[in-house]
C-alpha cells in the first residue's frame, strides 16, 4: 500500500470489515506510523486521530527476507502517553 488509499484502508478497518495490508517499515510497531503517514496525504484527520483509528488492526506481522521476525498484538491508544499500546507475541 501507497499514498492516500491508507486512509479508504483505515476507514474500512474502523468500521468493521476485516482488512489486511502490507507496507514497507522497520519494524511491526512502526508500521502503524507509515499507515498513517500515507493516510495523511488524503486526510483531514489529525496525525492522533488516525494513530487511533489503527487500534482496530489487531494482529502486525514484521517480515525481512521473507521470514517472519516479529509478531504484535495492538492493546489499543493508550490517552494518556497518545500512544499505541502493543504486546509482542513473537
Amino acid at each position: 500500500m501507497k499514498g492516500g488509499e491508507a486512509l479508504y484502508l483505515l476507514n474500512a478497518a474502523y468500521t468493521g470489515q476485516i482488512c489486511a495490508a502490507t507496507v514497507h517499515a522497520p519494524s511491526a510497531d512502526r508500521a502503524p506510523e507509515k499507515i498513517v503517514d500515507y493516510a495523511m496525504y488524503d486526510s483531514r484527520y489529525s496525525r492522533n486521530e488516525l494513530m487511533k483509528m489503527m487500534d482496530c488492526f489487531q494482529t502486525l506481522v514484521f517480515m525481512e527476507h521473507y521470514q517472519v521476525k516479529e509478531i504484535f498484538a495492538c492493546l489499543g491508544w493508550n490517552a494518556e502517553k497518545e500512544n499505541l499500546e502493543y504486546e509482542r507475541l513473537f
